[in-house]
């Protein structure tokens, strides 16, 4: 007589979700299976824009760059969990008509002398350029420098920040990690975008020069850098123009409250993100122990060895696609916020720098009025005059008083006039960044969070698709063995 095995791990009816897991060893649930792009071997050599280069010999005793193996550079271009389908052509047809500047940023490479270069595409209709099309290769430090040069020449714009040197989390400590490096470029790419993007930053001829210079220059345009370097998400400084300034725009006021607000809630979403990842490291050791027991258990069960072994498999596949979700959730939401915490700094310091103009306008334009009261207290004879007691004629010193008040309220009155040009054009220039950042900020964070509740949708999914199959195994009818009939 045939029995059913009754099987302690037998479950209600099977779901009608396709039991195949989109996983395999070293795919993602990303785009339902397999390796996140369609084209694992993509040849990036192949895709390079061909370029004419200018036969210049560099100065000697310059680095030189060398590139890693083509297999390690795939490999650090197939990031688990970033994709980067995006080409210069898409970004042209999404662009309007009147844009004319284009750059990207890709393609990380290790070179021997233990440093990361960026490759930085550029195409362009505007007559500055020599050419049409530009490709070089830039260093973290290229890029600093251009920020830093933006900073200089245009102190009433909020520049846009670059990521910061050293980024690591307890996840992430490896400077060449595949995933690190993927996301550093698509960080850079992001500051690049937002300065080729800037009406007024992207025709600063520094930008040229970042753009189109040969390796080597660069490097001497980076040497002739002043020493002192601005940090890059560091601590605002204090300033004179943090003291209460009279004639302050309400404007100004609120977004430094929303700005300070805003941080914080960005901060606090960063806190509570990885105390998510603690739980599920912690959640991904027990269950890859988990995993492990049943498979020992299904070595002294040959009666449920099938049913043990299923199981292990499900939670083998489950600890893929945790690590999955633990990738995507550093890379894909934490690096972007931590983005917009040093956006948040850059807008304090263009704010300070904006307060400091007309914190200089107002001490001016005090100085200009106390020399304005002093002049009428000469001519109505009330000031005081110790020119008797040093023997000169009190008219003769009255009038040279006179004169030099006049000269001095003729200087200020000027300063105050630029202060005040200054100062109306400081407020345009921070205005207009902050409509630009405020509408970029809205749509940024809607495509983070939208894109954030799509991968854990499929996290859920494949976890699903993953214990379906134990569930099928489990189900599975079976002959119970004749002396147990």
């Amino acid at each position: 007589m045939e029995a059913e095995d009754s099987n302690p791990f037998l479950s209600d009816e099977p779901s009608e979700i396709d039991s195949k897991n989109p996983f395999d060893d070293t795919g993602d649930f990303m785009d339902g299976g397999g390796d996140l792009d369609e084209t694992p071997d993509f040849d990036f050599e192949a895709s390079k824009p061909t370029l004419q280069v200018e036969e210049k010999s560099p100065p000697a005793n310059l680095p030189t760059y060398t590139s890693l193996e083509e297999e390690q550079v795939h490999t650090i271009m197939r990031s688990v969990s970033m994709e980067d389908t995006d080409t210069l052509e898409d970004r042209k047809k999404a662009m309007s008509d009147s844009q004319d500047l284009f750059v990207k940023v890709d393609s990380p490479e290790k070179h021997v002398e233990g440093y990361v270069s960026y490759g930085v595409i550029t195409q362009t209709t505007r007559t500055e350029f020599e050419k049409a099309e530009y490709k070089v290769r830039r260093r973290y430090q290229d890029f600093l420098w251009l920020r830093q040069k933006l900073e200089e020449s245009y102190p009433t714009h909020i520049i846009p920040p670059l990521p910061e040197k050293f980024s690591f989390t307890k996840n992430l400590t490896d400077k060449y990690d595949a995933d690190f490096l993927k996301t550093r470029q698509k960080a850079l790419d992001k500051f690049m975008c937002r300065v080729v993007d800037h009406p007024v930053l992207s025709f600063n001829q520094n930008l040229k020069t970042f753009l189109s210079a040969k390796a080597w220059e660069m490097t001497t345009a980076r040497k002739k850098a002043p020493g002192a370097a601005s940090k890059v998400g560091g601590s605002v400084k204090n300033t004179a123009a943090q003291l209460m300034m009279k004639n302050r725009d309400e404007l100004f006021t609120e977004q430094n409250q929303y700005n300070t607000a805003f941080q914080a809630k960005t901060k606090s979403f960063l806190t509570i993100a990885d105390m998510i990842a603690q739980d599920r490291f912690f959640l991904l050791e027990d269950s890859t122990e988990y995993g492990s027991s049943f498979r020992l258990w299904a070595n002294s069960e040959s009666k449920l060895a099938e049913t043990l072994n299923g199981v292990s498999e499900s939670i083998d596949k489950s600890c893929v696609n945790l690590k999955s979700i633990l990738r995507i959730q550093e890379l894909r939401f934490c690096e972007p916020i931590k983005e917009y915490n040093l956006y948040c700094d850059a807008v304090k310091y263009a704010s300070k720098r904006r307060d400091q103009i007309q914190m200089e306008q107002e001490l001016v334009t005090e100085e200009l009025a106390k020399r304005r009261a002093e002049k009428e207290e000469v001519e109505s004879g009330e000031a005081k005059s110790f020119a008797q007691f040093f023997g000169k004629d009190p008219e003769k010193a009255k009038e040279e008083r006179l004169t030099k008040l006049n000269q001095q309220i003729r200087d200020l009155t000027a300063e105050v006039e630029t202060l005040a040009n200054n100062r109306v054009k400081a407020d345009e220039d921070f205005k207009a960044d902050l409509e630009r950042w405020n509408a970029s900020k809205k749509s940024d964070i809607k495509a983070l969070l939208m894109d954030l509740a799509d991968k854990h949708i499929k996290f859920y999914e494949s976890n699903i698709a993953a214990w379906q199959g134990s569930l099928e195994v489990i189900g599975k009818p079976r002959k119970m063995p004749a002396n147990m009939e």
